[in-house]
């Protein structure tokens, strides 16, 4: 990032705190606002209690959030996807229940998608039995969605791939 032609480093925390809410849906300002707190309080179980409990758990209202059609809300969600993704050392079951409810009806477009299944799949590796455990109380039809969503390109389309 660069500000009056010098390069300038900023963390997550001053980026999120540089964001205008103006504009954003309730739900986007609540996902905001509570991964500040996360920020501003690192060690507190609550916060990302609350946290966990305002992130989408539907691939529609993941993409409302994170890749809505105006490029408005949080697009791109980097920051609040990374977000959940370092929080799972700490919770395991928590990150893999909320990675595979979305997969499940997930498909792959480029970035917030993109940054969810790129998670997705560190996290089978990570966790591989939490994993199991949450796929494996999906529908069949669930558990395919996750393998199209897992193997998709965009480069190359197909099946996978979002077509909206």
């Amino acid at each position: 990032m660069f500000d009056n032609g010098k390069e300038v480093t900023k963390t997550y925390h001053q980026m999120l705190r540089e964001k205008s809410l103006e504009g954003l849906s309730p739900l986007s300002k609540q996902v905001h606002e509570l991964a500040l707190q996360v920020f501003d309080n690192p060690n507190s179980a609550d916060a990302k209690k609350r946290y966990f409990e305002s992130f989408p758990r539907s691939f529609g209202s993941f993409m409302d959030i994170f890749q809505p059609n105006s490029f408005g809300e949080l697009y791109d969600g980097y920051i609040y996807i990374h977000l959940i993704d370092s929080l799972a050392s700490e919770y395991p079951e928590t990150v893999g229940s909320i990675y595979l409810k979305i997969a499940s009806k997930a498909c792959l477009d480029a970035d917030a998608p993109s940054y969810l299944r790129h998670n997705l799949v560190a996290f089978e590796g990570r966790y591989p039995e939490v994993y199991k455990k949450y796929y494996n109380n999906l529908t069949s039809d669930q558990q395919h969605n996750v393998e199209l969503f897992k193997k998709a390109s965009i480069h190359s389309g197909g099946k996978g791939v979002c077509n909206f």
